[in-house]
C-alpha cells in the first residue's frame, strides 16, 4: 500500500508542476504541511511511510478511506 502511495505522491507532484511549472518540491511540501527534506526522502523511498502519516498526507490531498 504505501508503494503505491509513494506513486500517487510522485504522480500527483509531476501533475501539479505540469500545471504550474513554478510548483516546486518546496511548495508541494508547504501545501502537505511536511517539511520539503522529509517529503524528498518519501518520494525516493529512503523513508518510509507510516499509516498515521498516509492518513495525514491523503487527507490533504482530499483522498478519503
Amino acid at each position: 500500500m504505501t508503494a503505491a502511495f509513494r506513486t500517487f505522491l510522485q504522480t500527483e507532484w509531476a501533475r501539479r508542476a505540469k500545471a504550474n511549472p513554478r510548483f516546486s518540491l518546496r511548495a508541494y511540501a508547504r501545501f502537505l504541511k511536511i517539511e520539503p527534506a522529509l517529503l524528498s526522502k518519501l518520494l525516493r523511498g529512503e523513508r518510509a511511510i507510516t499509516e498515521s502519516m498516509l492518513i495525514r498526507l491523503g487527507t490533504r490531498l482530499g483522498l478519503t478511506l
